[in-house]
């Protein structure tokens, strides 16, 4: 079963959890993180340092409380880590929480680090001069096992506290459940579902907390502080070295932080630190500076939780555990690596050439991918584990020669300039329009030099980021319409111009030739209505000469009748 997992909707290509994720345990596909949890050593730098909080650990908690309502008996063993998380002086305060949340019983994992140092105590005396390694790092055993393999004859196979705690408790609670509450998410990796001698479930301390506050449960402050008990120190820096007794002749180191244990492992690897016992956390801080308490940054510091952890184990007695005699905390380490192929340097080539990187000088090895080297980015994707669009130098440079070839093809005329007022970019068109041979003439200038600042100037004091107009540049003879814009900050201004010249001739013409059609039209109508007015003169002087003719006509035929009837 996963520890770890993406919610892929948050997760926005910014390859963060692959710069910090220490073994590079995380492909990144179609732009999506995925873990690999076969290389994975559950440090949980990843989960802290998402931006989106896309990654989580996936919680025990439902099945937990499934359990419980069947009846089943659960019993917590409680990591040390709690007297920093809680604000409570005692124990008693976190048990009885636990109890009211439906476990049977609840005991300190310290229990078992008391097992674990005695323990540790006897290997040392059988060291015969070699170095050996503290066990009881979940992410350093898992590194060791997947990693770095040759290491593991010098880790002590020594059980872990959880582990030797939950062997401990299925003594004392026969058939019950071991549900440990831990301050890492490493410690997923030791439950039974992994190796047989961990507990049954585990859950982390903020898991713990979400589940009291759904259940309306406190973690009281006013109970009985605790006899102290040494044991309790294996949470901070050196807490296992100061509950051991110290052997002449063997020397005691402590190293913190996953960085330096792995360069300690290699030390030691390659014959160094002989006669040197070595515990090793890769948490700054132990396990008071844990996953949970970085994920959820928690407003005390390390040092105020030391503070708090040492009230209860300076000047502390040993626990008194019968039940611990003959439990067997021989832990087996397995060596997990997977070999890995190396490729060609000829493939290698093809695919740092695909990133852009034809020579050594393009190799810039930003690191801004997530991985060392150019060349170590070349092997991920080799391996599918990395994209080559992962590459942000390869990829802005694509962007902008990809951007300057569209400005440069576009009909229109753009030029962008600065706050003040200084031509940081103009393109072919602008250059026609401006009758510029060469834009070295004008990048960097002030563009008072081919226009109007005043335009500018304008749209940097108005509310709005964007405005139009339509101009006549006398001294470049042209017709512009223009669109200015510029970015909220009015850091960079920019001013896309058409040039409608030959449009705004066109329509001249077309308008000139509208009036001179017009004028003719008018002429036409004036010559036919004088045309008009002359027939109709005509035709008025012919109907009246016509009319005294035919009268004069109808006088004489009516003469004529009237003799004859004389």
């Amino acid at each position: 079963m996963d520890v770890l997992r993406f919610k892929q909707a948050n997760c926005k290509n910014c390859y963060k959890c692959v710069r910090y994720c220490p073994v590079k345990s995380i492909r990144v596909y179609q732009g999506q993180a995925q873990i690999i949890s076969n290389d994975c050593i559950l440090c949980g730098n990843c989960v802290s340092v998402c931006p989106q909080h896309a990654k989580e650990d996936i919680s025990e908690v439902d099945e937990i409380r499934t359990m419980m309502a069947d009846g089943k008996r659960m019993i917590a063993s409680v990591d040390s880590a709690y007297l920093a998380y809680f604000n409570t002086p005692g124990f008693s305060g976190v048990r009885e929480a636990l109890k009211r949340l439906g476990f049977f019983d609840a005991r300190e994992t310290a229990e078992g680090a008391q097992m674990v140092e005695r323990q540790l105590e006897s290997l040392a005396r059988q060291a015969d001069g070699r170095p050996v390694i503290s066990s009881g790092c979940a992410s350093i055993v898992l590194y060791a096992e997947k990693h770095l393999p040759e290491a593991l004859p010098f880790l002590a196979p020594v059980l872990s506290p959880m582990q030797a705690h939950a062997q401990l408790l299925r003594r004392a609670y026969p058939g019950a459940q071991i549900v440990y509450i831990s301050p890492c998410i490493a410690k997923k990796a030791e439950t039974t579902r992994f190796e047989s001698t961990g507990a049954d479930y585990c859950i982390t301390l903020d898991e713990l907390e979400e589940w009291l506050k759904d259940a309306g449960v406190s973690v009281q402050s006013d109970v009985p502080t605790d006899a102290p008990h040494g044991a309790h120190g294996y949470v901070v820096n050196g807490g296992v070295l100061g509950g051991m007794t110290r052997l002449q002749g063997l020397d005691y180191l402590y190293v913190d932080g996953l960085d330096d244990c792995i360069e300690v492992l290699k030390s030691v690897v390659d014959g160094g630190l002989q006669g040197t016992f070595i515990e090793m956390s890769a948490c700054h801080g132990n396990c008071i500076g844990g996953t949970v308490f970085r994920h959820k940054n928690r407003k005390f510091n390390l040092l105020e939780s030391r503070r708090r952890v040492e009230h209860a184990f300076l000047s502390g007695t040993d626990y008194d555990l019968p039940e611990a005699e003959g439990i067997d905390m021989t832990r087996a380490l397995k060596d997990q690596h997977l070999m890995v192929d190396t490729p060609p340097e000829s493939v290698i080539t093809g695919i740092l050439r695909k990133m852009g990187k034809f020579s050594r000088d393009d190799e810039l090895n930003c690191g801004l991918c997530g991985y060392r080297t150019c060349r170590d980015k070349a092997l991920a994707v080799y391996a599918g584990r990395a994209e080559v669009t992962m590459c942000m130098p390869y990829m802005k440079e694509r962007a902008e020669n990809y951007s300057e070839k569209l400005i440069n093809v576009s009909p229109e005329g753009i030029i962008t300039i600065d706050k003040e007022l200084k031509v940081t970019q103009i393109n072919k068109a602008a250059c026609r329009i401006f009758n510029i041979r060469d834009t070295a003439d004008i990048l960097g200038y002030p563009v008072s030099r081919i226009m109007d600042e005043y335009d500018f100037v304008r749209l940097m004091s108005m509310e709005e980021t964007q405005y139009s107009d339509q101009v006549f540049l006398a001294e470049y003879s042209v017709y512009l319409e223009r669109i200015f814009i510029c970015d909220p900050e009015r850091t960079l201004l920019s001013c896309i111009m058409r040039d409608v010249t030959q449009a705004r001739q066109h329509k001249n013409q077309v308008q000139k030739a509208k009036l001179r059609a017009a004028e003719l039209a008018d002429v036409i109508i004036d010559n036919q209505l004088r045309t008009v007015h002359e027939i109709a003169s005509l035709l008025g002087e012919t109907a009246a000469e016509t009319k005294v003719a035919v009268h004069d006509l109808k006088a004489a035929i009516l003469l004529d009748e009237d003799g004859e009837d004389e």
